[in-house]
C-alpha cells in the first residue's frame, strides 16, 4: 500500500511539472520571430511581447526589439511585420 501512494505522488508531481513547462514554454511572454520587415523588404529578427487573447490563444501586443535596429533603439515604426497589415490590439 505504502509503494501505491509513494508512486501515485510521483505521477501527481511529475504531471504538475510537465505542465509548468509547457506552460513556460508556450503561454504569453516574449517570443523572437523572424519576419521580412514591410518598410524596407529586409528579413529581420523581431522579439514580440505575447499576452493572452481568446481561450487557448496569444495575441502579439508589442514588438520590444527588432534586428534592423541599433541596440537600446526603441520600436517606432508601424509593426506591421507582425501585425499583416491588420491594427495592433491595444
Amino acid at each position: 500500500m505504502d509503494a501505491a501512494i509513494l508512486l501515485a505522488i510521483v505521477v501527481v508531481l511529475s504531471l504538475g511539472a510537465t505542465l509548468a513547462l509547457l506552460v513556460q514554454r508556450w503561454g504569453a511572454g516574449n517570443a523572437r520571430r523572424r519576419v521580412r520587415c514591410p518598410e524596407n523588404r529586409k528579413r529581420a529578427t523581431i522579439v514580440v511581447e505575447e499576452r493572452e487573447g481568446s481561450f487557448g490563444s496569444l495575441v502579439v501586443s508589442d514588438v520590444l526589439s527588432c534586428s534592423l535596429l541599433p541596440p537600446g533603439r526603441r520600436v517606432a515604426c508601424g509593426k506591421d511585420c507582425v501585425m499583416g497589415g491588420r491594427q495592433q490590439a491595444a
